[in-house]
């Protein structure tokens, strides 16, 4: 088995120039956000990150990283634009008819779906939808964003979730170990929620003939306010060919990402009754697909276990949260 797993540790949108995007507002942030962290000056992303590219390879690695920023962007203009025109007994179906023109696979399937993009280099991406009514005082913008990211903080089963210390230094500080059980991503097992404008790092890994691990950054931050106010998780590869690693892993397999480089977004926005959850993860690697249908078996599992927590934690029956 070799680095052909792309979407194994998955729980699993067109930016154009400032001057030329006419976007929602939401939009127009998450382009900011993805052009300062994955294709700007910063000195920490520009060092510690690995983005996702296009798989045009007759193009630089800025050009390859900003088409897809482009394509992030507009996907979620449109299902932005489709949460915020509709009135609130249409959401739901407003949002499902924009993510039809997007990938209508991912409706069909229940809310969550992986696009693959066969060759060498090749692609995946994931792409889920949630709809949450609010329905009682727990059903908050920062409570879905505090499930959300201590379910990705969490260790599922057959994982293992290796977190740093120092995010900015990999070989700095101590790591914290997480083994999965059946219920290690539920409370009271499961890990705290990841602090706003905070920047971590995460090893995810499973024992599959020797180790299968993705090494990767995420951040929440609360963006904008008023009417155009949302949560945001923005998760990306970490370079570990530019970026040694901790000892703790002894220079063995855990030190090598079996996927090139990942951009992944997940929006929380709420209306008067609703909160929209939003999440599509873009990946390529240097290799050609295999094993696609475990693969998409696995992330629509995931998302049915997220959806279960959703509903625990919230205090909601499965049927009240739309998905498809």
């Amino acid at each position: 088995m070799s680095n052909k797993i792309i979407l194994l540790f998955a729980a699993p949108f067109l930016i154009l120039a400032s001057n030329a995007f006419s976007a929602t507002p939401e939009a127009s942030q998450i382009a900011k956000v993805l052009n300062e962290r994955t294709n700007g000056n910063d000195a920490l992303y520009n060092k510690l990150l690995a983005p996702d590219l296009s798989l045009d390879t007759s193009k630089n690695k800025s050009d390859r990283t900003q088409a897809v920023n482009k394509q992030i962007a507009s996907e979620i203009d449109l299902i932005i634009a489709a949460f915020k025109g509709a009135k609130e007994a249409d959401k739901s179906t407003a949002v499902m008819q924009a993510l039809n023109t997007i990938e209508p696979n991912v409706v069909k399937s229940g809310g969550a779906y992986v696009t693959f993009t066969d060759g060498n280099p090749s692609a995946a991406t994931s792409r889920s939808v949630l709809l949450i009514p609010k329905k009682n005082s727990s059903v908050t913008v920062s409570a879905v964003t505090n499930i959300l990211t201590s379910y990705k903080r969490s260790a599922k089963t057959s994982d293992y979730v290796y977190e740093y210390e120092t995010a900015q230094n990999l070989t700095l500080g101590a790591i914290k170990t997480r083994v999965g059980t059946d219920t290690s991503h539920l409370p009271p097992e499961a890990a705290a929620p990841f602090s706003l404008a905070k920047n971590y790092v995460l090893k995810k890994c499973r024992q599959l003939l020797g180790w299968r691990c993705v090494t990767s950054f995420y951040r929440a931050d609360a963006m904008a306010k008023s009417t155009d106010a949302f949560q945001l998780v923005f998760v990306a590869i970490v370079d570990l060919n530019s970026n040694p690693d901790n000892a703790e892993f002894g220079g063995d397999k855990r030190i090598t990402n079996q996927i090139a480089g990942s951009t992944a977004i997940y929006i929380i926005k709420e209306s008067a009754d609703w909160i929209l959850l939003y999440g599509s993860d873009f990946q390529w690697n240097n290799d050609k697909l295999s094993f696609t249908g475990v693969i998409q078996k696995e992330f629509q599992k995931d998302a049915a276990r997220f959806r279960d927590r959703i509903s625990s934690d919230l205090k909601l029956s499965g049927n009240d949260i739309k998905h498809n």
